[in-house]
This record gives structure tokens, C-alpha cells and sequence, in this order.
């Protein structure tokens, strides 16, 4: 196996422990729970902000 080669197996290697660590990172953080409900937030938000900001 030449240098190259090596050094592409380790580039490798490395680049796949990073994105499993931030794949453990996330799950540990309970990043990817009810992923669901961010797209549904903004309708409940959108009513508590309007009252502040009607004209009289």
C-alpha cells in the first residue's frame, strides 16, 4: 500500500469517527426528538406576537 493510499485510509477513518461523533452528540442531546413539531410552532407563535403589534 503506497503513502497516498495510507494517508487516504486515515483521512478516511478520521471523517467517519467526526460524523459519529456528532451523530452520538446529537442523540445524547436529544437533538432528534419530535422533529415534528418545530414545523407546527410557528402558528402558535404567530398568535401571541400579533397583539403586541396592532395599530390602534
Amino acid at each position: 500500500m503506497s503513502a497516498a493510499g495510507i494517508a487516504q485510509l486515515i483521512l478516511t477513518v478520521f471523517i467517519l469517527l467526526v460524523f459519529l461523533g456528532f451523530l452520538f452528540w446529537g442523540i445524547l442531546t436529544k437533538q432528534f426528538r419530535d422533529i415534528e413539531a418545530a414545523k407546527y410552532r410557528i402558528f402558535d407563535d404567530d398568535d401571541h406576537d400579533n397583539d403586541s403589534h396592532k395599530e390602534e
